[in-house]
């Protein structure tokens, strides 16, 4: 250690030097790393996590049935084109002009039904895929007059910077996520079925 005022070699626990008489302020100690990664450095930590390199391994790739949610949408949407298709013959019997509107209604009921069986084939045909990935946002959506029915969505960023708007049907997994979360996407066709944080 040096003295400040006269650059004498002073002992470590010196508090006044002895040459010049000068105090001597000790040294603070560094204080913590304010280092912000880059978003190469962070990728490549998500892909050097042992998350990753377990899920590249398939060791927590389940292969979970396709969530309730597209179940009751597909079973929602029958109901519905039962009920519209039934009053669409009633309506037609009677020669009654408004039976035009439950047809269209049932027509829409079909193409959603008929989306929501393809959303169910593709989730059970699709291998759970490791991403990895920072959460850039969420959000959710509300339905029917009490907003009891709720859908939930995250916007996912890969190391390419392309972004994917992702369904989530697991809401404990809706909660879990933050947004500038970084950690290992979990997908399955085009919903996120799973998200394992890596400290960064």
């Amino acid at each position: 250690m040096k003295c400040e005022n006269c650059n004498a070699d002073l002992a470590p626990e010196a508090k006044r030097c002895e040459f010049c008489g000068s105090h001597i302020h000790p040294a603070q100690p560094p204080g913590p790393s304010t280092h912000t990664p880059s978003r190469q450095e962070l990728f490549a930590q998500i892909k050097s996590s042992a998350e990753f390199k377990t899920a590249v391994l398939g060791q927590m790739l389940d292969s979970p049935t396709a969530p309730t949610g597209m179940y009751l949408r597909a079973i929602y949407s029958f109901i519905f084109c039962c009920v519209t298709g039934l009053i669409t013959v009633m309506l037609a019997r009677n020669a009654e002009p408004s039976g035009i509107v439950p047809l269209v209604m049932f027509a829409v009921g079909l193409f959603f039904l008929i989306k929501s069986v393809a959303a169910i084939k593709t989730y059970a045909s699709a291998s759970a895929v490791p991403t990895p990935a920072i959460v850039a946002a969420k959000r959710s959506e509300t339905e029917g007059k009490n907003g009891d029915a709720s859908h939930y969505f995250a916007t996912f960023e890969y190391e390419s910077g392309e972004r994917d708007e992702l369904p989530i049907y697991d809401r404990q997994l809706f909660g879990q996520l933050a947004d500038d979360d970084a950690g290992v996407l979990l997908r399955r066709g085009p919903i996120a079925v799973g998200f394992r944080r890596v400290a960064v």
